[in-house]
């Protein structure tokens, strides 16, 4: 083996050999387990890793000085600015304040003929309610249903007292 093969690669860092933790221990020449007893580490296995003397300062060669002047000394003071790609965000969890209107609908519209529709507008109203409190919903779709959840659960009602009335049920 010569001289030229033992010489590391330029711009690779130095390789120091295996320092033991024990004193006096000799080096052994098998291959080290992370994590094994006296390995001697001096960081986290995610910390960071020291820089070469001589390497360059950025991985992509854009050196920035802390007072906001580029490489090239013109003071614009931009420094440096992260890359403007928006960030992947997750789909808008939506279609609960649509539905809530579409029972709420339903409910009033089956409230003026019967009065057994107080039902679906009870689940428009409820629907509704909970759309109001979702941070992704349409406000104005969930106040709607609310708002004519409570109308039909009314005409409901209406038409129910009204079938009581009629029947001589209340005396």
């Amino acid at each position: 083996m010569s001289e030229q093969d033992a010489a590391p690669a330029p711009g690779t860092p130095p390789v120091t050999p295996f320092q033991p933790a024990v004193p006096g221990a000799a080096a052994s020449t098998a291959p080290r387990v992370p994590g094994s007893a006296g390995d001697g580490f001096q960081r986290f296995p995610t910390g960071m890793m020291d820089l070469p003397a001589g390497a360059p300062a950025a991985p992509s060669g854009a050196a920035v000085d802390s007072d906001g002047e580029g490489q090239d000394g013109q003071g614009d003071g931009v420094g440096w600015a992260p890359a403007s790609a928006p960030m992947p965000g997750r789909a808008r969890a939506r279609g609960i304040a649509a539905w809530a209107l579409a029972f709420s609908i339903a409910g009033l519209i089956a409230s003026f003929f019967v009065g057994w529709g107080f039902p679906v507008s009870l689940v428009g109203l409820v629907t509704g309610a909970m759309a109001l409190r979702r941070p992704l919903e349409s406000r104005a779709l969930a106040a709607w249903a609310v708002v004519l959840g409570v109308t039909g659960l009314v005409y409901s009602a209406g038409w129910l007292v009204f079938a009581a009335l009629t029947a001589d049920l209340f005396g």
